[in-house]
């Protein structure tokens, strides 16, 4: 479409320098405001969406107060909102080929923020809350910020007063790390409609608000044309819904927003966004042994979940390297030659206790709460300190750490003292800091801790860890960083505005952003155009199969919604330990076949001791490499893929060559238990059981004894048969019976001690039948025998490409 068609063109109601209403026009859409400011008509592909109500096409807030646009007066691409209070906003309104826009060029210092809109819409089916899109039927529309001054969302504390003023409210999105508000989303989902409410903040002058419970933190200023509500930018487009992603493209390559590429495509439609990847605490001297496991399981990144010794400067923890960037540029360099990238995590704006801008000299530039004043002068030992009294101690902290100077203090305990705050069990000159004597009048500052025991960055030092996360990218050539810990930012009190500045900072200092992913466990308007993905770890406490599985899922609906690549988070693949079994095969191939039927990538978390002990752990990155192959390669059916996300069913991949592979419905049952300690005098050893299947099938057994003792030649007769395994059983080992007939006996962590002879055949009626187990008893002492069981149905063929 020929671009210089769409300059700005001005529908005259009536023929007088006052409009009555404006067109703004672009592919597919088209805007009517009327000379109140307000909008009359939004057209997509000719259809009306605009939902009931009066909505402004801006909004700001002053003294605590809405205020509304009371006419418009436009003069070329520039728009004079006169607001309720007389003041004028200015506007920049453009009509490009892919969207319209406007940009806030003049505005009374007056104001404390301004909201775009907020504008209802009457399609809803489908509402990304995040990336800012409304779908329904077979159109949708869109708003956007086009910098990160612009954030999707209302400032919190006027979330209520928009809410009421304009009478609706959202739902809330509940993921795996997190509960967001409705009032921090581009677009509310109303169930009546959708509102758009992208939002600017004055950011100026420094402010006391109320941040991360703390009523009144400190919030400094952003300096510069940064901190001005002036140049807000959003962008407003329509489109068909099948179209509106390569819409967004087109409108990130127009405007200028960040347009990451993925193996030669958009980050936002390559499935390269969506590999797989291994994640293991690797060093240099192992380096060619787990490059070897990453290819077995057909990863294209090898991801180190503990790169860093300090986080601030982010200085390499010598048992992964102990040549800093050289030394890591070498590893990338490795791996490389293997056809493998090399990632890295981080804890974003998060900074240890023994990094350089804490120890020994610490840095001007750690984010405090505020400013507590000393009743009086200290010497360079005093261990309690008397503070007058202050709000900042109502919220407990992990650290507790004060800034005088040159020093760090921490105290033990606050307490509350005729109207003074007295703080015990001080230690001076924390984490190697100097001690020194201090005066009344000197600044004592009451800094922002985690419970990770690490402080943090203000916005300018939080600039300085971003540049060199942007550095060792460009000196390394790693290809990959988790932002895990974005939330950190906001505790600057500056909101996504400062996620946003973390990460575009980083981002902009990267002198080659191809096949750069960037992923992280949370989303937000702006950086939903730099992060490739969002992933996570999951609790490590539980099963494969029970791991936050409703949040999984809940989170692939939230990435659909949001034209988001797909990841399923991190699994754990581990040895034997008190409370868990070795992770087998079976739990393996459940969470494959999740990602399978989402369609989602996923990281596998392997550590070294794992991939050195496990015995079957080729056997399971083997299977990885199945399974990844075809999802990536895209074969499976919508109807398998429907079978397969299902968390209640079960399956096992099976190669027959390069190209054709058998996909099994498998049932694998309940735990059956035995105790042999029950035994009547006597009575031989065993159970009868009622044991099932879908189909008539050979079965495959998995046999441990837990407690003292063993057992011997265990047997067990179906409807179909008898089969018996000769050999013994000890506590923590297995006795394995796969659907071929062959038997084998390992330790607690599937390593081979021996192959066993099998007699008869295992084989299940359809249906359900009686089992009878027995085994003999070797030795005095009478464990519990535990056997699960599973079989399989008719299978399914798969063909790659």
């Amino acid at each position: 479409m020929n671009g210089s068609k769409w300059v700005l063109s001005l529908v005259f109601i009536l023929c007088s320098q006052w409009i009555h209403a404006v067109e703004l026009k672009t592919a597919s859409t088209a805007i009517v405001i009327n000379d109140k400011g307000f909008y009359t008509s939004i057209k997509v592909e000719g259809k009306e969406i605009i939902g009931e109500g009066a909505y402004p096409l801006i909004s700001a807030v002053k003294n605590g107060q809405i205020l509304l646009p009371k006419a418009l007066k436009a003069s070329g691409d520039k728009f004079l909102v006169t607001m309720e209070d007389q003041q004028v906003i200015e506007l920049l309104v453009r009509q490009q080929p892919q969207a319209i826009t406007y940009e806030v060029s003049k505005i009374s210092s007056s104001y404390k923020a301004v909201v775009f809109g907020p504008v209802k819409v009457a399609p809803h089916e489908v509402v990304g809350e995040v990336v800012g899109v409304a779908q329904g039927g077979d159109i949708a529309f869109a708003m956007q910020a086009l910098n990160i001054k612009t954030n999707g969302g209302i400032p919190q504390e006027y979330a209520a007063a928009y809410g009421s003023r304009f009478s609706y409210a959202g739902s809330n999105t509940d993921l795996s790390v997190s509960s967001t508000p409705y009032f921090h989303f581009a677009v509310a989902d109303t169930k009546e409609g959708a509102v758009f409410q992208l939002s600017a903040r004055n950011r100026s002058e420094q402010e006391y608000r109320k941040v991360n419970q703390v009523e009144k933190a400190l919030v400094l200023p952003v300096s510069g044309t940064e901190g001005a509500i002036a140049g807000a930018r959003i962008a407003l487009f329509g489109d068909r819904r099948s179209r509106i992603l390569d819409r967004i493209g087109k409108v990130e390559t127009e405007q200028g927003l960040p347009h990451p590429m993925i193996e030669g495509e958009w980050g936002k439609v390559s499935r390269g966004a969506m590999r797989s990847y291994l994640i293991t605490n690797f060093s240099e001297p192992d380096l060619d042994f787990v490059l070897d496991k990453t290819q077995r399981a057909g990863f294209r990144t090898l991801y180190h979940p503990d790169p860093f010794r300090t986080w601030g400067h982010f200085e390499w923890n010598p048992s992964l390297t102990k040549e800093g960037d050289a030394g890591m540029k070498a590893i990338a360099e490795r791996a490389s030659k293997k056809g493998i990238k090399i990632g890295v995590h981080t804890l974003s704006n998060f900074l240890t206790t023994n990094d350089a801008y804490v120890t020994p000299v610490p840095s001007k530039k750690l984010l405090k709460q505020g400013l507590l004043n000393l009743t009086g002068s200290i010497d360079d030992i005093q261990t309690t300190l008397e503070v007058e009294a202050s709000d900042l101690f109502s919220v407990p902290l992990t650290l507790n750490a004060l800034q005088i100077g040159n020093e760090l203090i921490t105290f033990g305990k606050a307490e509350n003292k005729d109207g003074r705050v007295i703080l015990t069990g001080c230690t001076r000159g924390a984490f190697g800091t100097q001690k020194a004597r201090h005066e009344k009048n000197e600044p004592l500052y009451k800094l922002w801790d985690y419970p990770y025991r690490t402080l943090f960055p203000d916005l300018e030092l939080q600039d300085e860890f971003a540049h060199r996360l942007a550095d060792v990218f460009n000196k390394t050539g790693i290809k990959q960083i988790s932002f895990d810990g974005l939330e950190g930012c906001m505790y600057t009190g500056q909101d996504y505005y400062a996620t946003a500045r973390f990460v575009t900072q980083y981002y902009n200092g990267l002198q080659d952003k191809a096949d750069i992913i960037n992923d992280a466990s949370r989303l937000d308007h702006y950086l939903w155009h730099i992060h490739t993905r969002m992933n996570w770890g999951e609790p490590w406490g539980e099963e494969m199969r029970k791991g936050q599985v409703a949040s999984r899922i809940k989170n692939q609906e939230y990435f659909r919604r949001n034209l988001f690549p797909r990841m399923l988070g991190w699994f754990l693949v581990r040895l034997a330990e008190r409370n868990f079994e070795a992770t087998s095969l079976e739990d393996l191939e459940w969470a494959l076949s999740e990602s399978a039927g989402f369609d989602a990538g996923y990281a596998m978390s392997i550590n070294m001791k794992t991939l050195k002990n496990h015995g079957q752990i080729d056997q399971l990155l083997e299977a990885m490499k199945n399974w990844d192959a075809l999802r990536y390669a895209n074969v499976f059916t919508d109807d398998q893929k429907k079978r397969l996300k299902d968390p209640e069913t079960e399956w096992h991949l099976e190669k027959k060559d390069d190209k054709n592979f058998l996909l099994y419905p498998l049932f694998i049952s309940e735990r059956f238990r035995c105790n042999l300690s029950e035994m009547q005098p006597g009575q031989p050893g065993g159970a009868d059981w009622s044991w099932k299947s879908p189909e008539e099938s050979s079965f495959a057994l998995r046999i441990k004894v837990e407690g003292e003792g063993a057992i011997a030649n265990p047997s067990f007769t179906t409807p179909l048969g008898v089969v018996k395994i000769e050999g013994k059983l000890e506590a923590n080992q297995y006795i394995l019976l796969d659907h071929q007939g062959r038997a084998t006996l390992t330790d607690q962590n599937y390593k081979l001690l021996s192959e066993l002879h099998v007699q008869g055949k295992a084989l299940l009626p359809k249906g359900a039948s009686g089992v009878s187990f027995a085994c003999e008893v070797a030795g005095d002492s009478k464990p519990d025998v535990v056997v699960r069981y599973n079989t399989r149905m008719t299978p399914e063929k798969i063909s790659k490409p």
